[in-house]
């Protein structure tokens, strides 16, 4: 995890470099748009309240300003023609990657880089898009959602080639900045949607995201829905799951359909709006897996936790492997479930990030599960995602990522960790106060594996544990009503570096229990949350569970 800092970008850190506030290069990319001359008073007036919900409104003045469509569009249709403007740059940048990659002999990590970019671009254009397209049809929830996860499709590829040691000339001065510029377009949409959201359709009553911690959180908390959303989120409710009928089976003695997991999802339909369950029998599954985009609505049914497992070994120390690429398995098809099976990554504690499972997939869920690993176990990358009675072991930043991710009922359990007695659960990666992601551990227990518990009651001084820290200058993670054992320490945070995120973070806590829970000592950047806050971090509310968690057929607590 991490970025180094570049003049003029995104805000990110790296362990020791943290930058400044983000400057983003101007939005506008050439000439293709006529120049909004012809606009009127009244128009240029409304592009301006709109503009002043952003964090960029003279980068987005500039952007409407320059679209002709803007002369005569009302509150959504600003919304659709910035999502549109994001989509139309998101794919000159892959084009650009694309040419890039082609064009020069890459070493092997500008290489990697490229592949990360490449792929991280396709998702945002297509997220991009379904949003644009979906605007008036969809929750706005919905679009808040999808546009939360392109912004960081397109921070990814960013993050990816600006991280490459010695850059290619064209990287340096043609890709990253134009990536740059496309990353305050989209959050200029997301801006937008988000204001539309929260304060209707009247522009001039917009604010623009908080960017600094709140001091008011009913203020934050707020949110409002459309008169157009619907009631559910596009599955078939009256269709109910029987998960001992499988599609089709894997079984490693061949008494399945296939003996490959991969060769499972490979052989499934494309674009299911129904789930596609394969039941994958007992048995350690020596394979890396991949769900892509294409495949919708599938379901992995293991024989439980323990018997069924997925496991491969693959970290960030090997050459040309950046962390993205190192997850046994990788889940990017919407409305996929696991119950029933560990995913593991057995790297091992010395091999820097390894990544057991990378969760792309918007509203994904996984019920029962084991992820086990070291650092970096569970990437909860981007999207709406659901766990419920999981067990997710690890050493540090052991659940990180920029989804918007609730844990129901889960086992949070440290592992001992090679030559460091500081251990962390979370390292939350949201890089924009208008993203509607976060981390939220509800009914948890947070504690340490047998092995660790042995060796903490023997020298509870030699191993720290934290709650979590600030990966990204936003960063949100939420524990409420859980137990926290004596491994967390008493200020319960961790900063990641000196002063970083400390003044825009979102760490709250409600209502938790067991020897870590008395919050008297606890940092000051940590804040104590009322019942009624608390249930704004629901799986019904934070992630619009109550909507699309029935067609999945994991139990979830409504409130």
């Amino acid at each position: 995890m991490g970025a180094l800092a570049w003049a003029v970008v995104w805000c990110c850190c790296l362990c020791s470099t943290v930058a400044g506030d983000w400057h983003p290069l101007p939005v506008t990319r050439d000439s293709d748009s006529a120049p909004f001359e012809s606009a009127d008073a009244g128009a240029t007036a409304t592009v301006a309240a709109v503009c002043q919900a952003t964090r960029f409104p003279v980068e987005c003045s500039t952007a409407l300003a320059a679209d002709a469509r803007s002369a005569s569009a009302n509150s959504p249709e600003f919304a659709r023609i910035a999502l549109d403007l994001g989509a139309t740059a998101s794919t000159r940048d892959l084009a650009a990657v694309q040419l890039m990659a082609a064009g020069e002999a890459l070493d092997i990590n500008a290489t990697a880089a490229a592949a990360v970019c490449a792929e991280s671009l396709d998702y945002a254009v297509s997220t991009l898009t379904t949003a644009r397209d979906s605007l008036l049809a969809s929750p706005i929830e919905d679009i808040q959602s999808w546009a939360s996860a392109a912004l960081q499709f397109q921070y990814d590829c960013f993050s990816a080639l600006v991280n490459v040691p010695s850059p290619p000339a064209d990287l340096a001065a043609t890709v990253l900045p134009e990536v740059n510029s496309t990353m305050a377009l989209i959050s200029i949409a997301l801006s937008i949607t988000d204001a539309l959201a929260y304060y209707g359709s009247d522009a001039t009553l917009w604010l623009p995201p908080p960017e600094q911690r709140p001091t008011d959180l009913n203020a934050v908390l707020l949110s409002t829905s459309p008169q157009w959303a619907s009631e559910n989120g596009g599955c078939d409710w009256s269709a109910p799951i029987d998960i001992t009928v499988p599609d089709v089976t894997v079984a490693l003695d061949g008494t399945g359909t296939f003996t490959s997991i991969q060769q499972a999802v490979d052989g499934a339909p494309a674009f299911r709006s129904v789930m596609y369950i394969i039941h994958i029998k007992a048995g350690v599954y020596s394979e890396r897996i991949r769900v892509d985009r294409n495949k919708t609505m599938l379901m992995f049914v293991g024989d439980g936790a323990n018997q069924t497992v997925i496991t491969a070994s693959k970290s960030a120390l090997e050459p040309g492997v950046v962390t993205y690429q190192t997850a046994t398995v990788v889940v990017v098809g919407k409305g996929f479930v696991a119950r029933g099976i560990t995913f593991q990554n057995t790297a091992g504690a010395e091999s820097r990030q390894a990544v057991a499972v990378r969760v792309d997939a918007d509203q994904s869920a996984f019920y029962d599960c084991i992820f086990d690993g070291f650092q970096d176990t569970l990437y909860a990358h981007a999207g709406r995602q659901f766990y419920k009675s999981c067990t997710i072991r690890g050493t540090v930043d052991f659940i990180f990522g920029n989804a918007a991710a609730v844990f129901e009922d889960c086992q949070i359990l440290l592992r001992l960790r090679a030559g460091n007695p500081t251990s962390v659960v979370t390292a939350q990666g949201r890089t924009d106060p208008g993203q509607t992601t976060g981390l939220v551990f509800q009914n948890c227990t947070v504690s340490g594996t047998p092995e660790y518990m042995e060796a903490f009651l023997a020298e509870p001084t030699a191993h720290l544990g934290f709650l979590g820290r600030p990966w990204k200058l936003f960063s949100r993670t939420v524990y409420v009503n859980s137990f926290l054992d004596a491994v967390i320490e008493p200020e319960g945070w961790m900063p990641w570096n000196g002063e970083f995120a400390l003044s825009s973070l979102f760490y709250g806590e409600s209502g938790s229990s067991g020897p870590a829970a008395d919050t008297t000592s606890r940092v000051f950047w940590c804040s104590p949350l009322t019942f009624d806050q608390a249930a704004f971090f629901s799986a019904a509310n934070f992630i619009q569970g109550a909507r699309w968690l029935p067609c999945t057929s994991v139990p979830f607590t409504s409130g």
